[in-house]
């Protein structure tokens, strides 16, 4: 006989899956619409010095490697369906896979923002001005390193919530006590 929980585990385990998954959809979403990096561009010239206004931005998806990210969250995401949907002996190996492959969506997210900071280049004129770009980590290399990271955590435990104390298909359950 199988024992059958609790609402309240259940909500418990719920509670536990949910929280993680929610956080990491709204990291991936302020990650999508935050800029990945952010340029400082200094100009001189010979006559006089030349202000510029604005600090450019760069998204995610102009980003170098900002595809292979993008990909490796669409990984994330079947692994994160199937360890809630999937059948009950491939949810927990799905969700072990979606917290390793959080963990690498973390490290190429850290890989894409120290690209965007060692990012420097000069242009001189001679004789007319000289452009300065220096580039540094945008807000958005944060909330795209903790995203996958929390999506992963919440597919592992989507996995455990929801393939603990399932009773087979036509097995009989004890009364809950």
């Amino acid at each position: 006989m199988v024992r059958r929980t609790s609402i309240r585990a259940t909500s418990i385990r719920a509670a536990a899956f949910v929280v993680p998954l929610a956080l990491g959809g709204v990291c991936e979403l302020v990650a999508f619409a935050l800029p990945w990096a952010r340029y400082r561009v200094e100009a001189a010239s010979a006559q006089a010095p030349v202000q510029l206004t604005g600090d450019p931005g760069m998204s995610l998806f102009v980003a170098p490697g900002g595809t292979r990210y993008l990909g490796l969250l669409l990984a994330l995401a079947a692994l994160v369906a199937a360890a809630v949907t999937g059948p009950l002996r491939v949810r927990p190996a799905c969700g072990s896979f979606a917290v390793v492959l959080g963990v690498v969506g973390a490290v190429v997210a850290n890989q894409i923002g120290a690209r965007a900071a060692s990012t420097a280049s000069g242009v001189h004129a001679i004789g007319l001005a000289t452009v300065k770009a220096h580039g540094a980590a945008g807000t958005g290399v944060l909330f795209g390193t903790l995203g996958p990271v929390l999506l992963g955590v919440g597919a592992l435990a989507a996995a455990w919530a929801t393939s603990r104390d399932v009773a087979p298909a036509g097995a009989p359950t004890a009364p809950a006590g």
